[in-house]
């Protein structure tokens, strides 16, 4: 299946690359934060999806490496935690957790009407977004993420390419091997041709991991206990952010509304 993240390790390769990458970093320690090193050292898997990504072409695997740790030590990956994050990105929900696909994949779920482009917080919405895509890597131990556009209800004035180029950036560059799938969920026709110049910035491959669904067509990616009810799910939970549990914003739907009844 395309949408499927392998998790095969091959141990000779992933110490050959985990020997020279440490290598390097002896010779260039500023250019490395000591946390990713050591999640270099202990952790197989997040050596092993450099080599996977680049089909086991080890000297693209290492450049890459080393890029990907490289960029993590500049945008300052280790250091992004909630209390550091505009509060209000979380409370309004724009861009959440929401369960997982039917292939084992953490959801990452977009709802388009919530965004507006405004240059001064460019930023801060990246970093939000390393924040999550982060946040469940870790979490699910490589099983991987599915990014849901909920297009319902939005325009063009909703649609921020500058946001999708660098959120494919990010599953293309510096966490390889990672992307499940990315539904494109009721998408208006004004948005045809934006993403037909999204699909320029993505290998064959990874093309074919985009699908464009509306109705209950999503449902041949996700089980309807995993989807909101508004997207015609039927989940007994809903997203709501308490300050410092971020962790576990889906809430159970009854403690919602008793909250709304005090």
């Amino acid at each position: 299946m395309p949408g499927t993240v392998s998790k095969t390790i091959d141990t000779a390769k992933v110490e050959e690359l985990r020997n020279k990458v440490l290598k390097d970093y002896e010779e260039h320690p500023d250019l490395y934060h000591p946390q990713d090193i050591e999640r270099f050292k202990e952790d197989d898997w997040y050596c092993q999806r450099f080599l996977l990504h680049l089909e086991n072409t080890p000297e693209q695997a290492l450049k890459m490496a080393k890029d990907a740790l490289q960029w993590r030590k500049k945008f300052g990956v280790s250091d992004l935690h909630e209390d550091n994050l505009p509060t209000e990105f979380f409370e309004l929900g724009g861009t959440i957790p929401f369960n997982k696909d039917k292939e084992g994949h953490s959801i990452i779920l977009v709802k388009v009407k919530l965004h507006r482009k405004r240059e001064e917080e460019a930023e801060d919405v990246r970093r939000f977004l390393v924040y999550w895509v982060e946040k469940l890597d870790r979490m699910n131990e490589g099983e991987g993420i599915t990014v849901i556009y909920d297009c319902r209800d939005s325009g063009l004035s909703n649609l921020d390419m500058d946001v999708i180029k660098f959120m494919i950036d990010l599953f293309k560059n510096y966490y390889p091997h990672t992307l499940g799938y990315l539904l494109v969920y009721d998408m208006p026709w004004l948005f045809n041709a934006a993403w037909k110049i999204v699909k320029t910035w993505l290998s064959k491959s990874a093309v074919e991991r985009i699908k464009f669904v509306s109705g209950n067509e999503i449902f041949d990616y996700v089980d309807k206990p995993m989807l909101p009810v508004d997207m015609g799910g039927s989940t007994n939970k809903e997203y709501v952010y308490k300050q410092g549990s971020c962790g576990s914003c889906l809430q159970p739907v009854n403690v919602l509304k008793e909250k709304v009844a005090a």
